[in-house]
């Protein structure tokens, strides 16, 4: 395993005992933590790695904590809305993606076009439709967001 790689599990680790923290406030000897680290390694090895599609990233990736609370609710209520892929990559999801990392939930997806069969537009405008309603955005994000998708206009 590359250093990236450890590195980037270790982080979700400790990000994922965090939130779980939140709900077990009860102290646990060493043998129940190491169980939870190997449950944990064992998810995350069979956890589907998928990079983001470059149409999924013209949004920003929220906070941290942000992610995290998304987390909690996937770890609470389970996953509500699958992932979209596009082109094997993400191209709805990436939050939910991350967040399903680590409440350790494996996520369920959908693929682009061939599960939208009523939707009628390409992948950018399933993107700019998914995600038009989102009001956590500053102006001068709005600003960056329609520089972004003018690059695709046209294509």
């Amino acid at each position: 395993m590359d250093d990236k790689k450890l590195h980037d599990e270790v982080k979700i680790i400790a990000r994922a005992r965090k939130i779980k923290s939140t709900y077990e406030e009860i102290e646990v000897d060493e043998d129940i933590q190491k169980a939870s680290h190997d449950a944990i390694a064992s998810i995350l090895k069979d956890f589907p790695v998928y990079e983001i599609h470059e149409l999924g990233n013209i949004f920003p990736m929220p906070r941290d904590e942000d992610i995290d609370e998304l987390a909690e609710l996937i770890q609470y209520f389970g996953l509500q809305k699958p992932i979209t892929l596009f082109e094997g990559k993400i191209l709805d999801g990436k939050c939910r993606y991350e967040a399903c990392k680590l409440a350790l939930v494996i996520p369920v997806f959908t693929t682009f076009p061939d599960d939208f069969p009523d939707f009628t537009g390409g992948p950018l405008e399933y993107v700019l439709k998914v995600n038009r309603n989102r009001a956590n955005f500053t102006q001068k994000q709005k600003i960056l967001l329609a520089q972004k998708f003018s690059k695709y206009i046209g294509r």
